[in-house]
């Protein structure tokens, strides 16, 4: 594996900030993203069109092989809709007087986290602020 480091190239700070390299069985290309921050605050504003089911799975083993599936897509919009139907079935489960089951709190942990760390870094702000400016963006709506 040959690693390159792109500032010696020339390469002004602020365009490394737009780019990354993204991985494809064993190629690796480095990709510019020149929208990143267009695209972070389309996906915010697009929550409300946002309708994600909640998953049927009858078995455990069923609902972590729905979860990951939309874990490997590496999609912003999927960690979304993932993230928005287990809140969905948390909500749920809370008005029968239930508890969210662990696999669901585990997965909903992990896509946040995805999530919230794709967002961090299109709009440059710090991991913990990208909850409160999804809801300041959505005017009360979270996640």
């Amino acid at each position: 594996m040959k690693i390159v480091f792109l500032e010696p190239l020339g390469i002004p700070n602020e365009t490394l900030k737009q780019m990354a390299v993204e991985v494809v069985g064993d190629r690796a290309e480095i990709v510019c993203y020149d929208n990143r921050v267009e695209d972070a605050e389309t996906l915010i504003d697009s929550i409300p069109t946002l309708h994600p089911a909640v998953c049927p799975a009858a078995t455990t083993q069923a609902l972590t092989q729905h979860y990951q599936t939309s874990l490997r897509r590496h999609s912003c919009r999927s960690l979304m809709e993932l993230t928005m139907s287990i809140h969905q079935k948390r909500r749920k489960a809370e008005a029968q007087n239930r508890r969210l089951g662990m696999v669901d709190e585990r997965f909903m942990k992990q896509a946040e986290q995805l999530l919230f760390g794709e967002l961090s870094a299109a709009l440059d702000i710090p991991y913990e602020d990208v909850q409160p400016h999804i809801a300041g963006r959505r005017a009360g709506y979270s996640l």
